[in-house]
């Protein structure tokens, strides 16, 4: 969904879409939902994006039942939004920015 339009690009570089995005340079800072999301998953800080794959595909093949009763003290608004968030953080870093995997924090 994020590369729609890609192939319309009139830029060198285009991430997200047909919008241009500069080379990335410097130290990457995430927001709050990258942090949660892997602190929830229990991700190792070095292979952290790498990790996310199957940590996000094991936890949305869960039955919603089964992640209430495993998670009782998390928000379900929270057990909600995390299969989209790996999925979505995935597609923003590696697919879109071109993160590599393994790239540690």
């Amino acid at each position: 969904m994020l590369q729609e339009g890609n192939e319309k690009c009139p830029y060198k570089h285009c991430s997200i879409g047909s919008t241009f995005t500069p080379d990335l340079q410097g130290h990457f800072l995430a927001t709050s939902n990258f942090y949660y999301t892997s602190k929830f998953f229990e991700l190792d800080e070095k292979d952290w994006l790498a990790e996310m794959i199957p940590a996000g595909k094991r936890y949305c093949k869960e039955k919603w039942s089964e992640l209430k009763a495993e998670h009782p003290t998390t928000k379900e608004e929270y057990l909600l939004g995390y299969c989209f968030s790996s999925a979505y953080i995935i597609s923003m870093l590696h697919d879109s920015l071109g993160f590599a995997l393994d790239y540690g924090r």
